[in-house]
């Protein structure tokens, strides 16, 4: 490849630093890669004859005449070499913005049609348009700079400048390529503490925005501060002057150490003279040296007006401040108060550069934009073309890891982790879930066109930022998580490299998108749900910092309208009162559901204390009830279990409980307190559905998240807003979110045509009838092979008639936490004791959890009221009163069922056995339960075997072999 830089400085001047430290080493990379790189920039000597070519570590520079003097707006030698040159280049890159320079060269691209990308290096950011010409800057581009950017490539440092920039070029921010610059960072090997005391440091141009008059200021209110040392220097020396008087007429002049221009190789020796690095700017698009500082492992307390500061609020690195002095000043004293913290963070800083600021990821990520720009001739995603594009999406190092796989924008497999590697809730990286998902797609990591990951740290970073400033303690937890599950994304991204390696195939950093947890819940539930429009609404714990979406899905788009922020949460209100009923593990609310028909909400005013709701169809939690937020919720142990504190305060302990033991028995305070947290939950659901269906005016809704797999309130939501559709996927628990990225790249982001809809579950595992064989031959297990599936179907119909409890394995395994036919264990409904038979031989559950009914989808309405389709048996519906004597097995203590609605163009070997069973007793319906005792659902045949072995089950059925005890 053959890339040309424009930029209107380069080496050897160095008078605007960033910029043109960062443009020059990427360009040397990019040259050590194997590329032929060239620059074109300005002459920094006014009396040299121009053009001049040199070659400078690799990169061909030529110099061009400046038809003006500094900052250089105007070059005709420049502009006229790329009208004439640029087609020979692959790629242009552009650096800067507001420099006539540019606009002009950018013009010369878009006529020749040549692919470019511009890097505004913090130029588009609200400081740049609220200081200097604002007027000239605004309606420049408002007539002519947006214009300009219509075909380009965008490519941002961070997150903020992302956001920013996408107001100013009106171009969508996933449109934006977000990536650091590229430092050439060396990381010390570890933390090495400076000299004692309370000695800070600064180190940049010295300029206005970069708030160090605002720091002197802190300085002076601070008593804790030994010595600030400021290394750097500026070109304005009115401006020197002007802070050497403020640090007089502030009195803190002995406390104050200028050392001047700090070079490279003097930098490790600048940073060793202070204990924490202070960057607070007003505007920063990145600030290549808060990462330097966080390389010779320093804790660093950066403004939120640093670009890359959302990385200190999500690692743990330091501390947050405004760029003002009382802020900062506040920011110093906690950090002087934190001092046992100062070597963890230099430590955690260490490993996030060796993690994420490596030459080699950055470059990879840098070579794949280019290869998207040069794609499409802009900055949009891999086009389909002829080619199939296929989208693996991970959910990795949270809970109920998993990977999918879509295939022009189609679901091909989807699994969890769990299931193969047996430990419920997996939360580490699904290898096993991806080496099965390629499996089934018939591809390598090369054949994949993108990587979702349902993660996207720099997500709401400025509210992460803030909360650590209100909640100081959140630093040391931050710290702590850090250290114990070390940067889940880095190390998602290493192990996908190293499987690539380990497959033959290069490295896949360039491929991934990181898609933010609530966007990969809404994508999950719009774009399987096959419908045209709908309203969106996600709705779980936390992931990203938040814990409730609201959107509007219409064709291949996704708009968010609201988020509801940590710690306000109905899965942490839900899990706390879970909590404090007995019921300690990850994962049990599914328990205070089943327990919540059995009491009365005796207890629901009280709630209206814990939950408040507001006027635009939000809530919010009352914090004194809860576990304080700066201490973290969820851990995971050396399995990569999910691990739950006690989330209740001893002030809800106090007020609603004691805290039942789960020894103790289940009493009728405990059912009533289980039926009105139930109702909280139901009626703050319905309060935000009722103001999201007058905001979007839509009658289909989506709905996702961890708080989606409460079926008893999914049921009851036609009957509640003005919803007259709901789709909730198979997997909406955060399981989906695999299948949720992975849909969102494909249709969001590279606008691939959606397909019909998701309403089946079956993309796992399956075995041939000749595996299986050879399986139960190998354990000489004693089987029965019936060729004829309709003697099949009446052989096992007939067993279930006659009171026999079955293992029924067939097909494809289900994605999500329902068996729906394919991994079940099915009994009778007519039998009133089959649930204590069902408890007796192989759950051993708690008694007051109910079984689930399959019915056949066109005898639905004769059994259920309000009924509606339901594959996944994901909502609760009240049976008639004049069925449930038919069905009692299936039948709830308050008259409902959890369905499951049975289509034969989905499932039709399940169909065809319900179908027998009904021929044989009228009944069209059976008794559908997980294949599994205290475990993850089974996977394989030898999973199902062992069930049924351990058990007393009394037939097995998987596929054509048939086994009875």
């Amino acid at each position: 490849m053959h890339y040309l830089h424009i930029i209107p400085y380069y080496l050897p001047d160095v008078a605007f630093g960033g910029p043109v430290f960062s443009a020059s080493g990427l360009c040397e990379s990019l040259v050590k890669a194997g590329n032929k790189v060239s620059v074109y920039t300005v002459g920094y000597q006014s009396n040299e004859q121009y053009p001049q070519q040199q070659t400078i570590n690799g990169v061909t520079v030529t110099y061009f005449k400046g038809d003006a003097g500094k900052p250089c707006q105007v070059s005709r030698q420049l502009w006229q070499a790329l009208d004439q040159t640029c087609t020979r280049f692959d790629v242009v890159h552009l650096h800067t913005w507001w420099n006539v320079l540019i606009f002009r060269s950018i013009q010369i691209l878009n006529r020749q049609q040549v692919p470019f990308v511009v890097s505004p290096r913090g130029m588009m950011s609200d400081y740049s348009f609220t200081h200097r010409k604002t007027f000239v800057k605004r309606n420049f581009q408002k007539w002519l700079g947006v214009k300009l950017l219509r075909k380009a490539g965008l490519h941002a440092t961070s997150q903020a400048e992302a956001a920013d920039m996408a107001i100013r070029s009106k171009r969508a921010e996933r449109d934006i390529h977000i990536m650091p610059n590229l430092l050439n960072l060396k990381a010390v090997a570890n933390y090495q503490p400076a000299a004692a005391g309370f000695s800070i440091g600064f180190l940049s141009r010295l300029h206005h925005k970069k708030g160090i008059e605002e720091l002197l200021r802190a300085v002076a209110i601070t008593p804790h501060i030994t010595e600030l040392v400021i290394g750097g220097r500026g070109d304005d020396t009115l401006y020197e002057q002007r802070l050497q008087q403020l640090i007089a007429d502030l009195g803190i002049a002995e406390k104050v150490r200028f050392v001047g221009w700090v070079s490279d190789e003097e930098k490790p020796a600048f940073f060793r003279q202070f204990q924490v690095f202070v960057l607070p700017s007003f505007n920063e698009n990145f600030a290549n040296v808060v990462a330097e500082a966080w390389a010779n492992g320093k804790p660093t307390i950066v403004s939120t007006g640093v670009g890359i500061s959302h990385y200190v609020a999500e690692y743990g690195l330091g501390w947050i401040c405004e760029a003002n002095p009382q802020s900062i000043s506040q920011a110093l004293h906690r950090a002087w108060e934190q001092q046992p913290l100062w070597a963890q963070m230099g430590s955690a800083a260490i490993d996030l550069v060796n993690a994420q600021f490596t030459d080699d990821r950055i470059l990879a990520q840098y070579i794949g934009m280019y290869e998207k720009i040069l794609a499409t001739g802009k900055n949009t995603a891999p086009a389909a073309g002829s080619a199939d594009v296929y989208v693996l999406g991970i959910n990795a190092h949270h809970a109920d890891a998993s990977a999918a796989v879509l295939k022009n924008g189609e679901l091909i497999a989807a699994i969890e982790e769990e299931r193969i590697r047996r430990i419920k809730h997996w939360a580490g990286f699904p290898t096993e879930a991806i080496r099965f998902c390629l499996s089934e797609a018939g591809i390598g990591f090369d054949q994949l066109s993108a990587i979702a990951i349902s993660r996207d740290p720099r997500a709401k970073w400025l509210k992460k930022a803030r909360f650590m400033m209100a909640h100081p303690e959140a630093v040391s937890f931050a710290v702590r998580g850090r250290l114990n599950n070390a940067d889940a994304m880095a190390s998602t991204e290493a192990s996908l490299n190293q499987m690539a390696t380990a497959m033959g195939h290069g490295k896949v950093g360039h491929k991934i998108y990181q898609i933010e947890h609530h966007r990969s819940h809404l994508a999950s539930a719009f774009y399987a749900s096959g419908l045209p429009k709908a309203a969106l609404l996600s709705v779980d714990g936390s992931g990203d910092f938040s814990t409730t979406m609201m959107g509007v899905g219409n064709g291949q788009d996704i708009e968010v309208l609201h988020s509801i922020d940590f710690p306000h949460s109905m899965g942490i209100f839900y899990t706390a009162f879970t909590q404090l009923l007995g019921f300690p593990h990850y994962g049990d609310e599914y328990k205070v559901m089943g327990l919540a028909p059995y009491g009365q909400p005796e207890y629901f005013d009280d709630l209206k204390a814990v939950v408040n709701w507001h006027d635009d169809g939000t809530f919010s939690l009352n914090e004194q009830w809860f576990r304080r937020p700066e201490k973290g919720y969820v851990s995971y142990d050396e399995q990569h279990r999910p691990v739950v504190p006690e989330l209740y305060s001893t002030a809800l302990a106090d007020k609603f409980g004691p805290v039942r033991k789960a020894s103790e028995p289940l009493r009728q305070e405990h059912k009533n307190m289980a039926a009105s947290v139930q109702k909280m939950l139901e009626e703050t659901l319905f309060h935000m559905l009722r103001h999201l269906h007058r905001k979007t005016g839509l009658s289909s809704l989506c709905l996702a998240g961890g708080v989606a797999q409460n079926s008893v309130a999914n049921g009851k939501i036609t009957r509640n807003t003005p919803f007259t559709k709901v789709y909730v996927p198979s997997a909406g628990h955060d399981a989906g979110l695999s299948m949720g990225a992975a849909m969102y790249v494909s249709h969001q982001l590279l606008q691939l045509p959606r397909t019909a809809g998701q309403f089946h579950a079956y993309t796992g595992s399956s075995y041939s009838n000749e595996a299986i064989k050879n399986f139960l031959e190998k354990r000489m297990v004693q089987h029965t092979f019936i060729q004829d599936k309709q003697e099949l179907y009446r052989t096992v119909a007939s067993a279930i008639a006659s009171g026999a409890v079955v293992g029924w394995f067939q097909g494809a395994s289900e994605f999500g936490p329902r068996a729906l036919g394919n991994r079940s264990i099915l009994a009778d409904p007519r039998r009133a004791d089959a649930k204590e038979l069902l408890n007796h031989k192989i759950k051993r559950r708690e008694s007051f959890r109910p079984f689930a009914p399959s019915v056949l989808e066109e005898y639905a309405s004769q059994y259920f009221e309000f009924c509606e389709d339901t594959p996944f048996m994901e909502k609760v519906f009240p049976i008639k009163p004049e069925m449930q004597n038919q069905i009692p097995a299936v039948t709830h203590v308050d008259g409902s069922g959890r369905l499951q609605t049975v289509c034969r163009k989905y499932n039709a070997p399940y169909y065809d056995l319900i179908d027998t069973f009904r021929q044989l007793t009228g009944v069209p319906v059976l008794l559908n339960t997980s294949f599994n005792e205290n475990e993850p659902i089974v996977n394989t045949p030898e999973e199902a075997l062992e069930c049924f072995e351990r058990t007393n089950m009394d037939m097995l059925v998987l596929e054509q072999y048939l086994i009875r005890r």
